[in-house]
């Protein structure tokens, strides 16, 4: 009924994908894309497709033309962030990180995942004064205590 809506076929996509079919929700996705090429939501779906098939090879110039579309996405800029640390780039993966957790500023995972990679490329003291700047913002959150009290123990 509403398969000429982008977002329907992406809540299509997101049913077949959560069946575990991904075949169909890739082409779904897809079909989102054919009626509105730029809607964030089927670009973000279908690049976490192909990283559940472990094609990120079609997903990466997928989300970097996402973030060219949305620059002040800070969505996109952490999914592309994942795929740089699960394609062995993790040193890239750190700016993008950084730019997810000052662009969406309420989002304490992504001050906690920019504050992981900073330690994983040894800039663990970094990751500490991340961490305790979110504490001081967000100083009921579980995670961003817990991980830093982690990385202060290491040290």
């Amino acid at each position: 009924y509403n398969a000429d809506m982008p977002e329907s076929m992406t809540e299509l996509g997101l049913s077949y994908a959560g069946q575990g079919d991904l075949k169909a929700a890739e082409d779904a996705l897809l079909q989102a894309r054919r009626l509105a090429p730029h809607y964030l939501a089927a670009m973000l779906n279908l690049a976490d497709v192909y990283r559940a098939e472990g094609r990120d090879e079609l997903g990466a110039p997928l989300l970097e033309e996402a973030m060219t579309a949305y620059p002040e996405s800070g969505d996109v800029r952490y999914a592309l962030g994942l795929l740089y640390v699960r394609t062995n780039r993790k040193p890239d993966s750190v700016a993008l990180f950084e730019a997810a957790s000052r662009l969406s500023p309420t989002n304490t995972l992504y001050v906690v995942v920019y504050a992981v990679a900073l330690a994983e490329v040894g800039r663990a003291q970094d990751a500490i004064r991340v961490l305790e700047t979110a504490a001081q913002r967000f100083p009921n959150d579980p995670q961003i205590r817990e991980t830093l009290a982690a990385y202060k123990a290491q040290q």
